[in-house]
Formats: structure tokens, C-alpha cells, sequence
């Protein structure tokens, strides 16, 4: 259901407010596939794929995914 919330505020945010990635915590396959359901779907182009750092990953654990949305300037 949280993926799905993810495509979602994908779709309302992709090329107009920010540029997207996905950071995930040793998910590499997952968040590859949801970088790829959100590029297709929404036209978006290629969405990086990348880990989260230490801090990060101590308190989300394995597994965790994230949508990060950079905002344009």
C-alpha cells in the first residue's frame, strides 16, 4: 500500500515541482523496479536508484524505500 502512495506522489510531483530519485536501505531490486514503474508510467526519463546513507539506513532498517523529490530552483 506505501509503494502504491509512492507512485502516487510520484505522479502528482514528476518534471513540475522537483526532479525524483529512489533511496532504499539493501532494497536495490525493489527500488529499481519502483523507478522503473514511475519513469514508464509518467514519462518521467531515467530515475536514479541510490542508498541511503548510514544514519539513514540505522533507523529506517533493510528494506526501507524512499521517493526524494529535489526541488527545482
Amino acid at each position: 500500500k506505501a509503494l502504491g502512495r509512492l507512485v502516487e506522489i510520484a505522479q502528482n510531483n514528476a518534471g513540475t515541482n522537483g526532479d525524483l530519485a529512489i533511496m532504499h536501505v539493501a532494497a536495490q531490486d525493489k527500488a529499481e523496479t519502483i523507478a522503473t514503474q514511475i519513469s514508464q508510467k509518467f514519462d518521467t526519463g531515467e530515475i536514479p536508484v541510490i542508498p541511503a546513507g548510514a544514519v539513514v539506513g540505522a533507523h529506517l532498517g533493510p528494506g526501507a524505500v524512499a521517493l526524494v523529490i529535489s526541488p527545482n530552483s
